[in-house]
């Protein structure tokens, strides 16, 4: 049934789909549909639960592979992006549709999100861990970035320079 309703929304639209239509063509009917999920949107958060879940998956197996840090998080993005291409009717309700609905809806799609950054973040970290520098430190390119004696004195959009927002921080970087 979810299967359905993936290309169903894809396809049509949370609006334009229909409760009927998705039961349908899942060989079920359509009080079963609502004894299971208890509404269209019910259903569909069902098809963000499961589909969020299938992405986070992916890039955490893909990340968990081993090596170093730096060659998980590229496998893990690798296969974010692979999820992406192979599952197009599950980035369509992900990420087009499902910013366009409810609180409900968007809390999920949020939690989504939240899941995928922490292992990403978490991938980062444990690269700054293990290559020994704190996050101040020099980086291991040929770019390095400048110092305070050489940095110019601009004005973020915001209005903080990198040095007063890092002695209103208590931050050591800049």
């Amino acid at each position: 049934m979810i299967d359905v309703a993936v290309r169903v929304f894809a396809k049509r639209g949370y609006h334009a789909a229909s409760v009927d239509e998705i039961a349908e063509l899942a060989g079920v009917s359509k009080p079963m549909v609502y004894l299971y999920l208890d509404s269209k949107e019910g259903l569909f958060l069902a098809c963000l639960c499961r589909e969020s879940a299938r992405l986070v998956a992916a890039f955490q197996g893909a990340a968990r592979a081993g090596g170093e840090p730096e060659q998980r998080l590229y496998a893990g993005l690798a296969a974010f992006f692979g999820f992406v291409a192979g599952h197009r009717d599950s980035w369509v309700v992900l990420h087009r549709q499902a910013s366009e609905l409810s609180a409900a809806i968007a809390a999920a799609v949020a939690e989504a999100r939240r899941a995928v950054m922490a292992e990403v973040a978490g991938l980062v970290g444990d690269g700054i861990a293990d290559s020994g520098r704190g996050p101040c430190s020099t980086p291991r390119t040929p770019i390095s970035w400048p110092t305070r004696s050489s940095a110019p004195r601009t004005r973020s959009p915001t209005g903080w320079s990198a040095t007063r927002a890092s002695r209103r921080t208590g931050s050591r970087c800049g």
